[in-house]
């Protein structure tokens, strides 16, 4: 991400946000951000996740362990101490 004073370019787009419309997506997440008294990381975490819309209903081992490294590259505070309800168990 590169900003300045007014304008933000995003150099990279994660998968489940390259499956999201986009067009939608940013302005409601702006308009969530907008009524933030401040910005908590663990809420607009668990925003995104409600507001994430997928096909995918079943996730191979693959796709779990890249989504995992995604997490832990993009957010390793999540991981070290995950908000209630993020991580859940699999057998």
């Amino acid at each position: 991400v590169h900003t300045d004073a007014l304008h933000v370019t995003v150099r990279a787009v994660p998968l489940p946000l390259r499956q999201q419309n986009l067009q939608i997506l940013i302005p409601e997440l702006i308009g969530y951000l907008a009524q933030q008294n401040a910005f908590d990381v663990g809420n607009i975490a668990q925003w995104m996740a409600r507001n994430l819309t997928s096909e995918q209903t079943s996730w191979n081992m693959a796709q779990a362990i890249a989504l995992l490294a995604d997490v832990e590259r993009l957010c390793p505070q999540l991981v070290r101490t995950p908000p209630g309800g993020l991580l859940q168990p699999v057998d």
